[in-house]
Protein backbone atom coordinates (compact mmCIF):
# COMPACT_ATOMS: atom_id res chain seq x y z
CA UNK A 1 0.00 0.00 0.00
CA UNK A 2 1.57 3.43 -0.58
CA UNK A 3 1.51 6.65 1.35
CA UNK A 4 3.54 4.59 3.69
CA UNK A 5 6.99 5.79 3.87
CA UNK A 6 8.57 7.28 6.80
CA UNK A 7 9.21 11.07 7.86
CA UNK A 8 12.56 11.65 9.09
CA UNK A 9 14.98 13.68 9.13
CA UNK A 10 16.98 11.40 7.10
CA UNK A 11 13.72 10.82 4.49
CA UNK A 12 12.34 14.27 4.89
CA UNK A 13 9.00 15.24 3.33
CA UNK A 14 8.00 18.08 1.28
CA UNK A 15 5.06 20.27 1.23
CA UNK A 16 4.63 23.36 -0.94
CA UNK A 17 1.70 25.97 -0.42
CA UNK A 18 0.49 27.73 -3.58
CA UNK A 19 -1.12 31.02 -2.54
CA UNK A 20 -3.63 33.08 -4.31
CA UNK A 21 -2.30 36.78 -4.11
CA UNK A 22 -4.75 38.20 -6.75
CA UNK A 23 -7.03 40.97 -6.58
CA UNK A 24 -9.91 39.12 -5.28
CA UNK A 25 -8.03 38.21 -2.08
CA UNK A 26 -8.64 41.62 -1.45
CA UNK A 27 -11.95 41.16 -0.47
CA UNK A 28 -13.43 40.41 3.09
CA UNK A 29 -12.83 37.43 4.65
CA UNK A 30 -16.43 34.89 4.92
CA UNK A 31 -17.32 35.66 8.41
CA UNK A 32 -14.56 38.41 9.31
CA UNK A 33 -15.27 41.72 8.04
CA UNK A 34 -12.18 43.04 9.23
CA UNK A 35 -10.33 40.56 7.55
CA UNK A 36 -9.06 40.53 4.24
CA UNK A 37 -8.99 37.01 2.14
CA UNK A 38 -5.27 37.86 1.62
CA UNK A 39 -4.40 38.50 5.45
CA UNK A 40 -6.35 35.27 6.37
CA UNK A 41 -4.83 33.08 3.78
CA UNK A 42 -0.95 34.55 4.49
CA UNK A 43 -1.62 34.75 8.48
CA UNK A 44 -2.82 30.71 7.77
CA UNK A 45 0.62 30.12 6.07
CA UNK A 46 2.74 31.83 8.64
CA UNK A 47 0.83 30.11 11.48
CA UNK A 48 1.43 26.53 9.96
CA UNK A 49 5.20 27.41 9.40
CA UNK A 50 5.59 28.16 12.91
CA UNK A 51 3.30 25.18 13.95
CA UNK A 52 5.29 22.93 11.46
CA UNK A 53 8.73 24.72 13.29
CA UNK A 54 7.55 23.69 16.52
CA UNK A 55 6.64 19.99 15.60
CA UNK A 56 9.88 19.59 14.41
CA UNK A 57 11.92 21.24 16.95
CA UNK A 58 14.06 19.09 19.73
CA UNK A 59 15.11 21.42 22.28
CA UNK A 60 17.13 23.93 20.37
CA UNK A 61 17.19 21.90 17.35
CA UNK A 62 14.79 22.32 14.45
CA UNK A 63 15.17 18.86 12.66
CA UNK A 64 15.06 19.00 8.83
CA UNK A 65 11.71 16.61 8.54
CA UNK A 66 10.17 18.51 5.53
CA UNK A 67 11.54 20.83 3.12
CA UNK A 68 8.99 23.39 2.50
CA UNK A 69 7.82 26.23 0.14
CA UNK A 70 4.94 28.83 -1.10
CA UNK A 71 4.63 30.21 -4.33
CA UNK A 72 2.22 32.87 -4.98
CA UNK A 73 -0.08 33.59 -8.04
CA UNK A 74 -1.28 36.91 -8.14
CA UNK A 75 0.69 39.77 -10.67
CA UNK A 76 3.07 37.55 -11.04
CA UNK A 77 3.68 34.13 -10.28
CA UNK A 78 7.08 33.48 -7.77
CA UNK A 79 8.62 32.48 -5.08
CA UNK A 80 6.40 33.99 -1.78
CA UNK A 81 8.73 33.43 1.18
CA UNK A 82 10.62 36.97 2.28
CA UNK A 83 13.21 38.36 3.96
CA UNK A 84 16.36 36.15 4.07
CA UNK A 85 14.48 33.00 2.29
CA UNK A 86 13.89 35.46 -1.16
CA UNK A 87 14.07 33.69 -4.02
CA UNK A 88 13.84 29.91 -2.65
CA UNK A 89 11.25 27.51 -3.16
CA UNK A 90 11.59 24.24 -0.83
CA UNK A 91 13.59 24.97 1.90
CA UNK A 92 14.83 22.50 4.99
CA UNK A 93 12.74 23.62 7.64
CA UNK A 94 15.41 24.20 10.26
CA UNK A 95 16.62 26.95 7.75
CA UNK A 96 12.73 28.57 7.79
CA UNK A 97 12.92 28.43 11.52
CA UNK A 98 16.35 30.74 11.39
CA UNK A 99 14.87 33.16 9.15
CA UNK A 100 11.65 34.61 9.51
CA UNK A 101 11.08 38.19 7.68
CA UNK A 102 9.88 39.33 11.40
CA UNK A 103 8.82 39.16 14.44
CA UNK A 104 4.93 40.78 14.55
CA UNK A 105 3.67 41.67 18.04
CA UNK A 106 0.00 41.37 19.22
CA UNK A 107 -2.63 41.16 21.37
CA UNK A 108 -2.07 37.30 21.26
CA UNK A 109 1.75 37.52 21.77
CA UNK A 110 4.64 37.58 18.95
CA UNK A 111 4.70 35.80 15.94
CA UNK A 112 7.21 35.11 13.31
CA UNK A 113 6.43 36.60 9.37
CA UNK A 114 8.23 34.54 6.68
CA UNK A 115 5.24 35.79 3.95
CA UNK A 116 3.64 38.81 3.38
CA UNK A 117 -0.39 39.44 2.27
CA UNK A 118 -0.56 40.38 -1.56
CA UNK A 119 -3.67 41.16 -3.47
CA UNK A 120 -3.36 42.50 -7.24
CA UNK A 121 -3.30 41.08 -10.37
CA UNK A 122 -5.27 38.57 -12.04
CA UNK A 123 -4.94 34.59 -10.68
CA UNK A 124 -2.92 32.32 -13.05
CA UNK A 125 -3.48 29.41 -10.95
CA UNK A 126 -2.42 27.54 -13.99
CA UNK A 127 0.84 28.76 -14.44
CA UNK A 128 1.49 28.16 -10.72
CA UNK A 129 0.44 24.67 -10.92
CA UNK A 130 3.04 24.06 -13.54
CA UNK A 131 5.61 25.69 -11.41
CA UNK A 132 4.93 23.78 -8.65
CA UNK A 133 5.18 20.14 -10.97
CA UNK A 134 8.76 21.43 -11.74
CA UNK A 135 9.98 22.45 -8.30
CA UNK A 136 8.65 19.13 -7.17
CA UNK A 137 10.31 16.58 -9.93
CA UNK A 138 13.90 17.99 -9.03
CA UNK A 139 13.12 17.26 -5.70
CA UNK A 140 11.81 13.86 -6.07
CA UNK A 141 14.50 12.96 -8.53
CA UNK A 142 16.70 13.46 -5.69
CA UNK A 143 14.17 12.28 -2.59
CA UNK A 144 12.68 8.76 -5.02
CA UNK A 145 11.70 6.98 -2.31
CA UNK A 146 10.15 9.28 -0.58
CA UNK A 147 7.07 10.10 1.24
CA UNK A 148 4.80 11.97 -2.11
CA UNK A 149 5.01 15.64 -2.02
CA UNK A 150 2.04 17.23 -0.75
CA UNK A 151 0.92 20.26 -2.50
CA UNK A 152 -2.04 23.16 -1.22
CA UNK A 153 -3.93 25.26 -2.58
CA UNK A 154 -5.23 28.04 -0.58
CA UNK A 155 -6.71 31.09 -2.56
CA UNK A 156 -10.37 31.99 -4.09
CA UNK A 157 -10.85 29.44 -6.33
CA UNK A 158 -10.32 31.92 -9.53
CA UNK A 159 -8.36 31.31 -12.33
CA UNK A 160 -7.32 33.86 -14.96
CA UNK A 161 -5.19 31.52 -17.38
CA UNK A 162 -7.09 28.42 -18.62
CA UNK A 163 -8.00 25.56 -17.25
CA UNK A 164 -6.45 24.62 -13.82
CA UNK A 165 -8.63 20.76 -14.01
CA UNK A 166 -5.92 19.71 -16.63
CA UNK A 167 -3.10 20.87 -14.97
CA UNK A 168 -3.57 19.52 -11.67
CA UNK A 169 -4.34 15.98 -13.57
CA UNK A 170 -0.76 16.28 -14.68
CA UNK A 171 0.41 17.20 -11.16
CA UNK A 172 -1.41 14.93 -9.57
CA UNK A 173 0.50 12.27 -12.14
CA UNK A 174 3.72 12.92 -10.47
CA UNK A 175 5.16 10.26 -7.99
CA UNK A 176 7.97 9.09 -5.67
CA UNK A 177 8.49 5.11 -5.11
CA UNK A 178 5.88 5.59 -2.36
CA UNK A 179 2.69 6.96 -4.28
CA UNK A 180 1.58 10.26 -6.06
CA UNK A 181 1.63 13.78 -5.24
CA UNK A 182 -1.34 14.91 -3.36
CA UNK A 183 -3.12 17.79 -4.09
CA UNK A 184 -4.91 19.65 -1.33
CA UNK A 185 -7.49 22.79 -2.08
CA UNK A 186 -8.07 25.58 0.80
CA UNK A 187 -11.55 27.27 -0.42
CA UNK A 188 -11.02 30.62 1.02
CA UNK A 189 -14.44 32.37 0.44
CA UNK A 190 -15.65 35.98 1.14
CA UNK A 191 -18.83 33.97 2.00
CA UNK A 192 -20.39 33.24 5.45
CA UNK A 193 -21.79 29.67 4.92
CA UNK A 194 -20.82 26.99 7.37
CA UNK A 195 -17.61 25.68 7.12
CA UNK A 196 -17.39 22.08 4.97
CA UNK A 197 -14.37 19.81 5.60
CA UNK A 198 -13.18 17.44 3.85
CA UNK A 199 -16.30 15.68 1.79
CA UNK A 200 -17.26 12.98 -0.06
CA UNK A 201 -18.82 14.45 -2.84
CA UNK A 202 -18.81 18.34 -4.88
CA UNK A 203 -22.34 18.71 -5.88
CA UNK A 204 -23.56 20.47 -3.17
CA UNK A 205 -20.49 22.63 -2.54
CA UNK A 206 -21.64 26.53 -2.45
CA UNK A 207 -20.56 27.58 -5.46
CA UNK A 208 -18.68 26.82 -9.20
CA UNK A 209 -14.94 27.83 -7.83
CA UNK A 210 -15.72 25.39 -4.69
CA UNK A 211 -16.56 22.64 -6.75
CA UNK A 212 -13.79 22.85 -9.28
CA UNK A 213 -11.30 23.28 -6.36
CA UNK A 214 -13.43 19.91 -5.21
CA UNK A 215 -12.64 18.59 -8.73
CA UNK A 216 -9.12 19.03 -8.50
CA UNK A 217 -8.48 17.69 -4.98
CA UNK A 218 -6.51 14.21 -4.20
CA UNK A 219 -8.60 11.72 -2.57
CA UNK A 220 -6.72 11.07 0.62
CA UNK A 221 -4.97 7.76 1.80
CA UNK A 222 -5.73 5.66 4.92
CA UNK A 223 -2.69 7.54 6.45
CA UNK A 224 -4.41 10.91 6.14
CA UNK A 225 -7.74 10.00 6.62
CA UNK A 226 -6.48 8.17 10.10
CA UNK A 227 -4.30 11.79 11.45
CA UNK A 228 -8.02 13.90 10.18
CA UNK A 229 -10.33 11.30 12.66
CA UNK A 230 -7.56 11.88 15.17
CA UNK A 231 -7.66 15.56 15.03
CA UNK A 232 -11.54 15.27 15.30
CA UNK A 233 -12.40 15.82 11.83
CA UNK A 234 -15.41 14.29 10.48
CA UNK A 235 -14.46 11.78 7.40
CA UNK A 236 -16.45 10.11 5.14
CA UNK A 237 -15.43 6.59 3.06
CA UNK A 238 -14.19 8.43 0.19
CA UNK A 239 -12.88 12.41 1.05
CA UNK A 240 -10.94 14.45 -0.63
CA UNK A 241 -8.59 16.88 0.61
CA UNK A 242 -10.43 20.05 0.18
CA UNK A 243 -11.87 22.17 2.68
CA UNK A 244 -14.45 25.58 2.40
CA UNK A 245 -14.30 28.13 4.89
CA UNK A 246 -12.75 25.91 6.98
CA UNK A 247 -10.19 26.75 9.90
CA UNK A 248 -7.37 27.02 7.55
CA UNK A 249 -3.95 26.47 10.07
CA UNK A 250 -6.12 23.06 11.65
CA UNK A 251 -6.60 22.00 8.44
CA UNK A 252 -3.02 22.36 6.72
CA UNK A 253 -1.31 21.16 9.85
CA UNK A 254 -3.66 18.60 9.96
CA UNK A 255 -2.83 17.16 6.49
CA UNK A 256 0.91 18.15 6.27
CA UNK A 257 1.91 16.69 9.68
CA UNK A 258 -0.54 13.77 10.19
CA UNK A 259 2.04 11.31 8.33
CA UNK A 260 4.40 11.65 11.02
CA UNK A 261 2.46 10.33 14.07
CA UNK A 262 3.15 6.71 14.80
CA UNK A 263 -0.10 5.80 14.75
CA UNK A 264 -0.91 6.99 11.72
CA UNK A 265 0.91 4.24 9.41
CA UNK A 266 -0.19 1.37 11.81
CA UNK A 267 -3.02 1.00 9.00
CA UNK A 268 -0.43 -0.05 6.47
CA UNK A 269 0.54 -3.07 8.56
CA UNK A 270 4.18 -3.05 9.59
CA UNK A 271 7.08 -2.33 6.89
CA UNK A 272 10.28 -3.95 6.66
CA UNK A 273 12.77 -1.13 8.70
CA UNK A 274 15.98 0.43 6.50
CA UNK A 275 18.49 1.54 8.12
CA UNK A 276 19.06 5.36 7.77
CA UNK A 277 22.06 6.49 5.63
CA UNK A 278 24.78 8.42 7.86
CA UNK A 279 23.94 12.31 7.98
CA UNK A 280 26.13 14.09 6.41
CA UNK A 281 29.38 14.67 7.33
CA UNK A 282 29.48 18.99 7.45
CA UNK A 283 32.57 20.95 8.98
CA UNK A 284 32.14 22.16 12.46
CA UNK A 285 30.82 25.32 12.76
CA UNK A 286 32.55 28.64 13.24
CA UNK A 287 32.15 29.47 17.31
CA UNK A 288 29.77 32.73 17.33
CA UNK A 289 29.93 35.01 20.50
CA UNK A 290 26.62 35.04 22.45
CA UNK A 291 24.39 37.11 24.46
CA UNK A 292 24.55 34.58 27.51
CA UNK A 293 27.90 34.30 27.09
CA UNK A 294 28.79 37.85 28.22
CA UNK A 295 31.05 38.75 25.39
CA UNK A 296 28.75 41.85 24.66
CA UNK A 297 26.13 43.95 26.27
CA UNK A 298 22.85 42.44 27.14
CA UNK A 299 21.56 46.43 26.90
CA UNK A 300 23.40 49.27 25.79
CA UNK A 301 22.18 53.05 25.14
CA UNK A 302 25.17 53.11 22.35
CA UNK A 303 24.54 52.10 18.52
CA UNK A 304 26.10 48.57 17.54
CA UNK A 305 25.93 47.10 14.07
CA UNK A 306 24.72 43.62 14.83
CA UNK A 307 25.55 40.75 12.14
CA UNK A 308 23.78 37.82 12.06
CA UNK A 309 23.72 34.49 9.98
CA UNK A 310 19.98 33.83 9.01
CA UNK A 311 19.83 30.91 7.18
CA UNK A 312 22.88 30.78 4.68
CA UNK A 313 22.76 34.72 4.63
CA UNK A 314 24.31 37.33 6.77
CA UNK A 315 22.32 40.07 8.12
CA UNK A 316 23.70 43.01 9.15
CA UNK A 317 21.33 45.18 11.54
CA UNK A 318 23.27 48.85 11.08
CA UNK A 319 23.01 51.91 13.95
CA UNK A 320 20.97 49.63 16.45
CA UNK A 321 20.74 49.67 20.48
CA UNK A 322 20.77 46.82 22.16
CA UNK A 323 17.49 46.54 24.21
CA UNK A 324 18.28 43.37 26.48
CA UNK A 325 17.27 39.46 26.20
CA UNK A 326 13.75 38.59 26.12
CA UNK A 327 12.87 35.13 27.19
CA UNK A 328 10.87 33.34 24.93
CA UNK A 329 8.62 35.29 22.83
CA UNK A 330 4.93 34.06 24.47
CA UNK A 331 2.68 32.33 21.12
CA UNK A 332 0.01 30.11 21.55
CA UNK A 333 2.28 27.15 20.81
CA UNK A 334 4.72 28.34 22.74
CA UNK A 335 8.18 30.09 22.01
CA UNK A 336 9.94 29.92 18.68
CA UNK A 337 13.62 30.40 21.06
CA UNK A 338 13.90 30.40 24.45
CA UNK A 339 15.95 33.51 23.71
CA UNK A 340 15.62 36.50 21.98
CA UNK A 341 18.33 39.00 21.94
CA UNK A 342 16.51 42.55 21.50
CA UNK A 343 17.36 45.37 18.83
CA UNK A 344 15.73 49.06 18.63
CA UNK A 345 16.45 51.43 15.53
CA UNK A 346 16.30 55.01 16.28
CA UNK A 347 13.24 55.51 14.97
CA UNK A 348 11.77 52.90 17.64
CA UNK A 349 11.40 50.03 15.64
CA UNK A 350 12.35 46.15 17.53
CA UNK A 351 14.08 43.58 16.07
CA UNK A 352 14.25 40.16 17.69
CA UNK A 353 17.17 37.77 16.62
CA UNK A 354 17.69 34.76 18.27
CA UNK A 355 21.00 34.67 20.48
CA UNK A 356 22.24 31.21 17.98
CA UNK A 357 21.87 33.71 15.09
CA UNK A 358 24.88 36.34 16.25
CA UNK A 359 27.94 35.88 14.56
CA UNK A 360 29.35 39.56 15.92
CA UNK A 361 28.70 42.77 17.76
CA UNK A 362 30.27 45.69 16.92
CA UNK A 363 30.21 49.52 18.00
CA UNK A 364 28.21 51.62 15.63
CA UNK A 365 31.12 54.93 14.39
CA UNK A 366 28.03 57.40 15.81
CA UNK A 367 28.16 56.14 18.94
CA UNK A 368 31.62 58.19 19.24
CA UNK A 369 29.58 61.50 18.89
CA UNK A 370 26.73 60.52 21.53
Amino acid sequence: MPYTAEISRFHPACVLVLLDRSKVMAGPLGGAAALTRADGAAGAVNRWLYGLILRCARGDTVLDRFHVGVIGYGEAVGEALAGPLVGRTLVPISEVARAPLRIDQSERGAAPIWVEAVAAGGAPLCAALRRAAGHLAVWMADHPDSFPPLIVNVGSGECSDGDPLSEADRVRSLATGDGNVLLLTVHVSGRSDPAIELPDEGAALPGNHARRLFAMSSPLPPVLCQAAREAGFTVGNQPRGFAFNADLTRLISCLSLGTSFPSSNSAAGPRPAAPPPPPPVRPAPRPAPRPDEGTFPLASDRLHDVRCNLGEKLVTYVGVRLAGVTSGLPARDGPLFERWLVLESPGGRKVYVPPQAVVAIEEHPRSEGQ
